[in-house]
């Protein structure tokens, strides 16, 4: 494929391979119940106030099994039916007069053939005809639902009103969950999807490089949000992978930080956490850097203590371990951190509920997450490590009383002999952190 050439018409990522959707679907296939008819709809596009609408973000198991980057598109997989034409369907919106004036072209059927690699391409207008055909046919009906862990769903979206449409029509079939299916396929990455990943991750660490050196007292954290953003924009990036943490002073210890909107002062921290997105894949990265450029020796001792815990917590991403164990073996890391920082005393630790460590004082939040086309990626949660799952290495100490707060993270990629680190390219040391900002 042309490396000019873009996924699809409104897109401005390069074309994907689609062998990347069709072995996600016949993944999905091998792991369903007998006589099973699977569907997922493309999500809403969403309102702001008036008539604004918020910049299109694509569900990200549609896109994982379909590749289709456009709003009010349904895929329908029935891999038992007699009918091979009927096996894997993709139902997409069409271009009107009307909307090629005020939105542009949507995807063609020859360019949605392409992007997906799905044969069976048909007008959204045939959908419901389609579905009542393969339902008389049907046993069991897969139909998706967010069900990640940290999900707080409030809006009722396309396929939560498909769901209850269909129970009232159809009520005699037996209806699954293919929510945990999802997380279980999402989590190890083929390599087509770690190279996206990289992608991100590349424009991500020019990014900071390109930063590094622009920064000082006196600029305010979002003239350095816009530094990112147009350099992400250059490189070809979605944007941001998630809302920039660009936190100063105090607001280094604000784990959410977004505000954005301080002055940089000099002789204290700036925490960045900032990763881009490409191809809806993400990445996440945080550096903390000395406003004026360097350390004092108490800042350093902090960010190298946490530097430490990272590469730590990188020797443990084993096939010994899953999220829960690596945690907790991780825990005994920070607290000797914390020991030797003189933030914790052996009488502390001593007198410490197991279940609320004194460790937490300090650092409140996980070490690492799957990443990949959500920045909180779906996985199974007790699953052990595998090679090909992605996630971040993001371990923090954060001190209030004294204005400091340390978090370093990379992206990685749990391999066979170890871990491939997406970010090693990117100043890490408090030493080369220095060197960066004095280029």
């Amino acid at each position: 494929m042309s490396n000019l050439t873009m996924h699809g018409p409104n897109t401005r990522y390069q074309a994907i391979d689609p062998t990347l959707f069709v072995g996600n679907r016949e993944r999905l296939a091998a792991s369903l119940l007998p006589n099973a008819l699977v569907v997922l709809h493309a999500n809403d596009v969403m309102p702001t106030s008036g008539d604004g609408l918020m910049p299109y973000e694509q569900n990200s198991d549609f896109f994982y099994l379909s590749g289709i980057d456009q709003e009010e598109s349904i895929l329908m997989m029935y891999p038992e039916t007699h009918e091979p034409g009927h096996r894997t369907m993709l139902f997409v919106k069409e271009t009107t007069p009307e909307i090629a004036v005020w939105e542009g072209a949507k995807y063609t059927h020859a360019q949605a053939r392409k992007a997906s690699g799905i044969v069976e391409v048909h007008a959204l207008k045939h959908f419901h005809g389609m579905f009542d055909q393969l339902m008389k046919q049907a046993e069991h009906v897969y139909l998706n639902t967010n069900e990640h862990s940290r999900a707080q769903v409030e809006i009722e979206g396309r396929d939560m009103r498909f769901i209850k449409w269909c129970k009232e029509r159809y009520p005699l079939h037996q209806y699954q969950r293919l929510a945990p299916l999802m997380g279980r396929l999402r989590m190890v990455k083929s390599e087509i999807e770690i190279d996206l990943i990289r992608k991100a991750s590349e424009i991500t660490n020019n990014a900071f490089k390109e930063v590094f050196p622009k920064i000082g007292p006196g600029m305010k954290e979002y003239e350095i949000e816009a530094l990112f953003i147009e350099s992400f924009t250059r490189q070809g990036s979605d944007g941001f992978a998630y809302s920039p943490i660009i936190a100063s002073g105090k607001n280094t210890c604000v784990l959410h930080y977004m505000a954005n909107n301080q002055v940089c002062k000099a002789g204290e921290l700036l925490l960045l956490d900032i990763g881009a997105g490409y191809a809806h894949y993400k990445s996440d990265v945080t550096r903390v850097l000395p406003i004026n450029g360097r350390f004092t020796k108490r800042q350093k001792s902090v960010y190298e203590a946490v530097r430490m815990i990272m590469e730590e917590a990188k020797k443990l991403l084993t096939p010994m371990h899953d999220l829960r164990s690596y945690h907790q073996q991780l825990g005994q890391v920070v607290e000797e951190a914390l020991l030797r920082l003189g933030l914790l005393t052996s009488a502390e630790v001593k007198a410490q509920n197991p279940q609320k460590p004194a460790y937490k004082k300090y650092f409140m939040h996980g070490v690492s997450h799957h990443l990949g086309l959500d920045t909180h990626d779906l996985a199974d949660g007790h699953a052990k490590f595998m090679s090909g799952m992605v996630l971040t290495v993001e371990p923090g100490i954060y001190i209030p009383e004294e204005r400091i707060g340390i978090r370093l993270e990379n992206d990685v990629v749990i391999r066979k002999n170890g871990v491939e680190d997406l970010s090693a390219d990117l100043p890490l040391t408090a030493e080369e952190i220095e060197e960066a900002m004095a280029r």
